[in-house]
């Protein structure tokens, strides 16, 4: 099945829980320099990157998403974008679904052990020594036919199920999720 897995930056999404299928998984880096360290990084996890953002290489990257999801193989985005704002889903990753019909998984995780790098979109790093949880819902469908005020009611949906979904796997971690969000620290 081909899918559009989505993650916020500050709980990336690598799609390790889907790693052990024989379905190829590809995701959406940024051009930019820390998006190439990213994509030195997941290329060993086995998960292809594709390049592009919205304001450098936009379309030629929709063009190979779509091409992917209809070899039914899967896709992941930090659905924030590359300039946000911070958890804060985009309307791209609606209008992907919308062209290639395919349905948007939120996917999450949380570490016990990690360090919230100050940048903008507070990334999440995993330390060594540490347990941790993947946390994804229900496949979210995009009709082909829809409204401006209908996509941005996915658009939130998307946004708030991530945001509740990574509350939990923050909490089930030991993290204050709602800290994490507002001050980019996480409790202990």
């Amino acid at each position: 099945m081909q899918s559009i897995d989505v993650g916020l930056s500050s709980v990336p999404m690598i799609s390790l829980t889907f790693s052990s299928s024989n379905i190829p998984i590809h995701m959406l880096i940024s051009k930019h320099k820390d998006g190439q360290l990213i994509s030195k990084t997941v290329r060993y996890l086995g998960i292809q990157s594709i390049t592009g953002s919205t304001k450098h290489g936009g379309m030629e990257a929709m063009r190979k998403m779509l091409g992917i999801l209809k070899q039914k193989e899967c896709v992941g985005i930090t659905p924030d974008g590359p300039r946000g704002p911070r958890m804060k889903c985009s309307v791209g990753i609606v209008n992907l679904a919308q062209i290639s019909g395919s349905p948007i998984i939120p996917v999450t995780y949380s570490s016990t052990k990690r360090k919230i790098i100050s940048s903008w979109d507070k990334f999440q790093m995993t330390l060594p020594f540490g347990s941790g949880v993947f946390i994804w819902g229900k496949p979210i469908n995009v009709p082909r036919k829809i409204t401006k005020s209908q996509k941005e009611r996915i658009r939130e949906k998307i946004t708030n199920k991530l945001n509740n979904l990574t509350e939990i796997s923050d909490a089930l971690c030991g993290h204050n999720f709602k800290m994490l969000k507002e001050e980019g620290k996480a409790a202990k």
